[in-house]
């Protein structure tokens, strides 16, 4: 028995050793790979923080605040949200001038003063 886990052991070692040998046979070109793979995640990163730069000083942001990674779903859900925001805002902005027509005093009457009787218009 304990000759079958020597010949085991020691097969695994060879396989091992075979395994090393054949990775770091040539240590310049694993390093040529992880400088290439660097350089790459580097320019990504560089791309990023020049478009988070334009984000910051577009809306007047501190440039150390650290800007979240974006998914194309959370994009979708953000554009949707502010579609909707969009419709309510024009909706009220259409019954306020619907009700200022009604009004008939002929008075300018102001957003605030529309979304105003509006809100009274649903109670």
């Amino acid at each position: 028995m304990d000759k079958q886990n020597a010949e085991s052991a020691a097969t695994r070692i060879e396989a091992m050793k075979a395994l090393q040998e054949e990775r770091w046979s040539d240590p310049y070109e694993l390093s040529k790979k992880l400088r290439t793979s660097f350089r790459a995640d580097k320019k990504e990163r560089k791309v990023r923080d020049e478009g988070d730069d334009v984000v910051r000083k577009s809306y007047g942001l501190p440039s150390d605040l650290l800007l979240e990674d974006v998914t194309v779903e959370q994009q979708d859900e953000a554009r949707l949200l502010w579609q909707a925001q969009q419709a309510r805002t024009d909706r009220e902005r259409l019954s306020g001038k619907a009700q200022a027509q009604k009004d008939g005093s002929g008075t300018r009457i102001t957003f605030w003063q529309s979304n105003t009787l509006a809100q009274e218009g649903q109670s």
